[in-house]
């Protein structure tokens, strides 16, 4: 068969699906089944009753091309359907209370490749009969009663799915999915259709914006594969097809926009419309194993070179280790300077950051990323997140000290002692109240049920949902927001303050307040200060002084107590809210203005990496880690830097170097600002142009005008 037709359906979908396009049969049936369960007692039975009732009702697309299946009905409302989108909207939502699920998170892949849905059912029904023998309360045996319920709806939809198929004359995916509804996966195919079925029905029926990390899939996959091969059953040309079938799959199902930085915007699909919308889909590959060798393998290649660039998902997230395959090293990197969807994180970094926190090596070792760049120890752990800004602790410190007299005896040293007492406090406080939360979660068990509970190991051993303490592992994930700006402020009060004695602080405060108003010459000693990401020895020295006093705050704070082991991360993170906070925050001592963007995740100010991208990663890459988990390092590259020739030829061990130095994380985009300015003046010229985000891409033509310029603010950066 020809896999183009699929590729090119795949990305005609992605750039000119309607904006309006809504999954509205599903709606239909969510209102019928919402009916249909009111009268029932339980939350579990209504979950598990209702989607059943909707994957037995629900139109099941299939077309000729198709390797995989598993599509959803889309339409675009006439008048009449509009008016009943918006009625069920405004009754029941865009899914129904029962239905809770809201993805960000990881499953338990490989136990779903080991049991399948049959063997999940079977131990759900075993436990049932067992904690009924021994007369555990009603919640729990209900709870158990959804659980069974949920893995038989998604095994009569596999045999819908199968009986489309065969209707349809598809005959090897037709028994491909008889096969997966009663037992578990025993080929390459099997596996991944039984992996696509999950995912597919959990991201377009069950879960609103489901972010979703599909787990190791080389790993998971490999003897799978190289059984088939043995066997003859497959060659490698098959597997290929297969993994861009299953690419492109997870593209078809997306809305058009993008939804942080969309602010209403008239290209804009939404959640309501489509659960899916442009949320983005994990796939981890590469690492170390439980052994500590390099789980590189020939899937983990065929997996990355048939990325295609012009997609959004999946959303690659390579492993870094040094033992990482040359080969494989270098089709990553070239797929990354082609603008792919991709990240990359250090295992070194993160899993020392996690063991560090008290997570076991051999637990730290299965990490993965989900969300927008939230640390999971896979489908392991449930994350708490609180986040924190030393850049507004230090603005509201600078206005306490001028009002209470301490500005005029201040140097750094003691700025960073009330700076630190000052972060302490707040961050201890936060602290307090989410773990008197988490302190209490044995009184509600079992707790609402959840599609996720039934794919993950804990809540069907315990009989209680993750929510509630089911997992191995609760993170405390605190959430550092505007690193890149807190270094720059400190350093400038330092050089233009303290060292160079330019000014008072409290002129400087005046001069804040006033947005630098008839202070220029002020306001450009602090821009000259140095910044983050120039590898200059100064803001260097306050980067890592900043990032020690983030470990010494968050290593203090007591996990003990409750249920689970409790582990202390902190994230380099801001996702979207550098524009947002940026507008509500005024002037700061780096000479930015009020109501400018403040930087994003863990990147320096846009424009002052002006020794270029090897003094920025150099830079970054001697900023301590210690418990910093994840965090993202958005960089735009100039296409010209990275076509053929000599950068395409560097690039691989820039980015190799960076890592070996320290480096956390890399994410790319790879264009120019003319490039960009070029795609709002015409869009349709350059709709496959693809964009970073945090932990995502999106379409540059689909999102608002607002965030098209946050990006092509970006700094561009060449060697």
């Amino acid at each position: 068969m020809d896999i183009n037709i699929n590729l090119e359906e795949a990305l005609y979908a992605l750039r000119y699906k309607p904006v309006n396009s809504t999954t509205l049969e599903r709606l239909r049936i969510c209102a019928e089944a919402d009916k249909i369960v009111a009268p029932l007692p339980h939350q579990p039975l209504k979950i598990g009753r209702g989607l059943g009732y909707i994957l037995e009702n629900i139109e099941i697309p299939v077309e000729p091309h198709d390797l995989l299946i598993g599509r959803i009905k889309e339409e675009v409302p006439d008048e009449e359907g509009e008016a009943f989108f918006n009625e069920t909207i405004a009754a029941i939502g865009a899914k129904p209370y029962w239905l809770p699920d809201g993805g960000h998170e990881s499953l338990r892949w490989d136990i779903l490749l080991k049991k399948g849905f049959a063997g999940l059912e079977k131990f759900a029904s075993e436990e049932l009969v067992r904690r009924r023998e021994n007369g555990e309360k009603e919640e729990t045996l209900v709870f158990y009663e959804g659980m069974i319920l949920i893995y038989g709806a998604f095994r009569n939809y596999t045999r819908r799915c199968a009986g489309r198929a065969e209707e349809e004359g598809l005959r090897e995916a037709a028994e491909c999915l008889w096969r997966i509804a009663d037992n578990p996966p025993e080929s390459f195919r099997e596996a991944l259709q039984l992996i696509w079925t999950l995912e597919f029905v959990y991201c377009t029926i069950c879960a609103g914006n489901p972010t979703l990390t599909l787990g190791r899939l080389d790993m998971l996959l490999i003897d799978f594969y190289r059984n088939d091969i043995k066997n003859g059953v497959l060659d490698e040309e098959y597997a290929e097809m297969l993994i861009v079938d299953f690419y492109c799959k997870k593209n078809i199902i997306l809305g058009r926009g993008e939804h942080q930085l969309s602010y209403g915007d008239e290209k804009d699909t939404g959640w309501n419309r489509n659960l899916n919308y442009d949320a983005p889909q994990y796939l981890t590959l590469g690492g170390l194993d439980a052994a500590g060798n390099c789980a590189d393998n020939e899937l983990t290649l065929l997996f990355i070179k048939n990325i295609v660039p012009r997609f959004e998902n999946p959303v690659i997230v390579y492993r870094y280790c040094d033992q990482a395959d040359d080969i494989i090293w270098r089709e990553l990197c070239m797929k990354m300077a082609e603008g792919s969807s991709m990240m990359i994180y250090s295992d070194n970094v993160v899993m020392n950051a996690m063991i560090k926190s008290g997570v076991k090596p051999e637990d730290a070792v299965r990490y993965e990323m989900y969300g927008c760049n939230w640390p999971s120890v896979s489908a392991n752990s449930i994350m708490l997140a609180r986040g924190c800004s030393y850049t507004h602790y230090m603005l509201r410190l600078l206005k306490e000290m001028c009002g209470d007299g301490m500005a005029d005896d201040m140097d750094i040293a003691r700025f960073y002692s009330r700076l630190e007492k000052f972060a302490e406090a707040e961050i201890n406080g936060q602290f307090d109240n989410i773990k008197s939360n988490v302190m209490n979660w044995h009184t509600h068990r079992p707790g609402i049920l959840k599609v996720d509970d039934c794919f993950m190991e804990g809540p069907p051993k315990k009989g209680y949902t993750k929510d509630l303490g089911a997992l191995d592992y609760t993170i405390f994930l605190n959430i550092a927001s505007f690193f890149g700006s807190a270094v720059d402020n400190i350093t400038a009060l330092d050089k233009v303050i303290f060292m160079d004695k330019k000014v008072s602080l409290r002129e400087l405060c005046a001069a804040l307040e006033n947005n630098f108003v008839e202070s220029e010459y002020l306001r450009r000693l602090c821009i000259n200060a140095p910044k983050y990401g120039q590898d200059d020895d100064l803001s260097n020295s306050h980067a890592k002084r900043i990032a020690e006093m983030h470990y010494r705050i968050i290593s203090k704070l007591d996990t003990g107590g409750i249920c689970n082991k409790g582990v202390v991360l902190s994230s380099f993170e801001t996702d979207t809210s550098y524009i947002a906070q940026g507008e509500k925050t005024g002037a700061t001592p780096d000479g930015r203005l009020g109501g400018t963007p403040l930087t994003q995740n863990s990147s320096p100010a846009w424009g002052s990496c002006i020794n270029g991208l090897t003094a920025m990663l150099s830079a970054i890459a001697k900023t301590p880690k210690d418990l910093i988990a994840s965090g993202a390092l958005n960089v735009k590259i100039n296409k010209s830097f990275l076509a053929e020739g000599t950068g395409r030829k560097l690039f691989p061990h820039i980015v190799r170097t960076y890592f070996k130095l320290g480096g956390h994380q890399i994410q790319c985009t790879v264009t120019s600002s003319a490039e960009l300015r070029a795609a709002q003046e015409n869009p349709d010229g350059y709709r496959d142009l693809m964009v970073r985000i945090t932990g995502y891409s999106a379409a540059f033509v689909d999102m608002s005008k607002k965030s098209q310029n946050s990006l092509i603010e970006r700094e561009e950066m060449m060697i």
